[in-house]
């Protein structure tokens, strides 16, 4: 990957601190262009434990939840970067806006958009 971007959604940092690895599989853009989502716990801006943990965790993911900040994305253009964190955002915004009703994408369908990545 030679495109990096960090974003910053401030909704997204309020509402999913607490959000597990794969919990945004909610439209198939997001592990059909994604992948799996990495989760990095709060560490301090800027601090070298918080790089490590992202370069650590950017090894398997394109994209990287800092908890209680942000998100930090990958891909092979810079196209590509802004296309993962819009698909992202909206995947985000669905989990934000269903609630309770929230349905994920079953792992059937799930596995199916793997094999295509």
């Amino acid at each position: 990957m030679s495109h990096i971007a960090e974003n910053h959604i401030e909704e997204f940092t309020a509402a999913c601190r607490d959000r597990d690895q794969g919990k945004f599989f909610v439209i198939p853009e997001v592990p059909y262009y994604i992948g799996s989502i990495a989760v990095v716990p709060y560490l301090n801006p800027g601090s070298s434990d918080l790089a490590r943990e992202v370069i650590t965790a950017m090894k398997g993911h394109d994209l990287v939840v800092l908890k209680n900040h942000g998100q930090v994305t990958v891909g092979k253009t810079f196209a590509d970067v802004i296309q993962k964190a819009s698909f992202f955002e909206l995947a985000y915004e669905i989990v934000l806006h269903a609630g309770d009703q929230i349905q994920f994408l079953s792992d059937d369908v799930v596995a199916c958009l793997r094999q295509r990545y």
